[in-house]
């Protein structure tokens, strides 16, 4: 049955109306000034919706007057026995009552199927940070819970008491399989972190996690201890940043994922990251035997063409790699950086998804640099999927010379069915893309083509020779094309040129999905 959306001017439901035989129901209160008054309504309703077992509750951007608002709440939820799924949003809302969490365990209780919680508490202004006490023993209720979700995140809280209560009430859910929590912008000690992340060691079902850490202030001293017992893992995303903390998180971190040996996907973005301290980390993942995706974004300026190489060789003898997404911004010799790590890429045997943003200093880009690159690419056999965005501080040097270069490599990527290309504002011209795009007729599997061109000088002889080219790719069914161009008299294309250009596009045959952009 479809989700009924009920707005609270439609409320109280009442006892005998279709909605009370709903089994999945979303009651938005968004804007509102909240009183007692409008969640007795509330609570009235959901105790005529017996057979509910999926409900959302919307209050974002909401103000609570009053105290003790909730106190019927937990009662109106304890009559909803079935209830397998249950959300609360309060984003960006002004102040939560004392008695919300409190009241939501009394209704958890008696929802004895609960197994999806999802709470959104980000950005709630003038935040009582003692209320968040009954937070964990709210969750603490749910027995059953298999998969919870918090944000807390953008509320400068500091009281590590809120995570080591949650943290010791986590620690009781046995069947928790799927936990994402995200505390970005407070300001929780190192002590507190460590606590709370070491408590979930004993939710001995967990299989996913998600923890996003990010903070513009220092951890302090002490030590993160992650991971002695995450055996059971196979999916982690950690999202991690701050001015002056990694002296005290890395080794906990690198420790513990050398014990998580059953991740098959992992996501870090670790903001900061040293030269060192990131090739110590890709080396941890050698002990991760099952890893089959890897997300990695270790934004810092100190990379060279030493890391490529290492950090390419290292991924590289990842035998079951099947996705790789990256984001590197090397500091000096961009070209021989992507070049080193394209080069140790290639001896990946399963690789099929390949992302990568990868940014320098203001090196010439040249030919030779970029035909290498991507012959280095079409050596992964499996290679059916890639996304790629090069970029210089001086963006104006990735010329025609260069982009032709990538072609020479794309060309021989032989199972290619999905390309993207990020080349907007690098001066490129009509001889460069003619290159690029006769050199793509070659890839006879490419099925989906999504390619940004915007502000570079394309004239209109350029745009015809892309039209030609595409007629030969046989197997495309999705285009996607940005060909907005500088705004001078050479590059600009008038209506008829556009016309021209949609219908030389309308006659590839398979295409059943087009987006033009002049």
């Amino acid at each position: 049955m479809s989700e009924k959306i009920v707005n609270y001017q439609d409320l109280p439901i009442p006892k005998n109306s279709f909605l009370s035989t709903q089994n999945r129901l979303q009651i938005s209160m968004n804007g509102k000034k909240v009183s007692n008054e409008e969640v007795q309504i509330v609570s009235q309703s959901l105790q005529n919706c017996i057979n509910l077992q999926s409900l959302i509750l919307n209050f974002k951007q909401c103000k609570t007057i009053g105290e003790n608002i909730f106190s019927c709440l937990g009662p109106a939820l304890a009559t909803c026995t079935k209830l397998a799924q249950f959300s609360i949003n309060f984003n960006n809302s002004n102040n939560i009552d004392s008695s919300l969490f409190q009241n939501l365990g009394i209704g958890f209780v008696s929802c004895t199927n609960l197994s999806i919680v999802t709470i959104n508490l980000n950005n709630v202004k003038q935040i009582n940070p003692k209320y968040l006490y009954s937070l964990g023993f709210a969750i603490g209720q749910c027995n059953s819970l298999t998969q919870l979700t918090i944000d807390l995140s953008n509320n400068k809280l500091s009281d590590d008491t809120i995570l080591s209560i949650l943290g010791t009430n986590l620690a009781s859910l046995i069947n928790l399989s799927r936990l994402s929590i995200s505390l970005k912008n407070n300001k929780f000690g190192i002590n507190g972190v460590s606590s709370f992340v070491s408590s979930l060691v004993n939710c001995v079902n967990l299989t996913s996690l998600f923890l996003q850490l990010q903070t513009n202030n220092s951890f302090g001293q002490g030590t993160l201890d992650f991971g002695s017992g995450f055996y059971n893992l196979t999916s982690l995303e950690f999202f991690i940043g701050g001015s002056t903390f990694y002296e005290y998180i890395e080794l906990g971190l690198f420790n513990g994922l050398s014990s998580c040996i059953n991740l098959q996907d992992l996501n870090l973005q670790l903001y900061g990251l040293s030269k060192q301290d990131s090739m110590y980390l890709i080396s941890s993942l050698r002990s991760i035997p099952k890893l089959q995706k890897f997300i990695g974004n270790f934004q810092s300026y100190q990379y060279d063409e030493e890391f490529a190489q290492y950090i390419g060789s290292e991924l590289g003898s990842y035998q079951k790699l099947e996705y790789l997404d990256l984001e590197y911004n090397f500091k000096v010799n961009f070209e021989k950086s992507i070049i080193n790590l394209s080069s140790g890429l290639s001896n990946c045997p399963n690789l099929s998804i390949l992302k990568l943003q990868l940014g320098g200093s203001n090196d010439e880009v040249r030919y030779e640099t970029t035909s290498a690159f991507t012959q280095n690419l079409a050596n992964c056999p499996k290679l059916s999927d890639l996304q790629l965005h090069i970029w210089t501080h001086n963006d104006h040097k990735l010329a025609d010379e260069s982009v032709k270069g990538l072609g020479f490599g794309l060309a021989n990527c032989n199972n290619l069915i999905t390309l993207k290309l990020n080349l907007n504002n690098k001066r490129i011209g009509s001889q460069g893309i003619s290159g690029l795009f006769s050199s793509l007729e070659k890839c006879q599997k490419l099925s989906i083509l999504n390619v940004n061109l915007s502000w570079n000088k394309i004239c209109f002889e350029g745009v015809k020779s892309i039209g030609v080219s595409l007629t030969k790719c046989k197997n495309l069914t999705c285009l996607q094309l940005n060909l907005q161009q500088i705004n001078d008299e050479d590059n600009q294309l008038d209506e008829d040129n556009k016309q021209y250009f949609k219908r030389i596009v309308n006659k590839i045959k398979r295409l059943v999905k087009q987006s033009l952009k002049f």
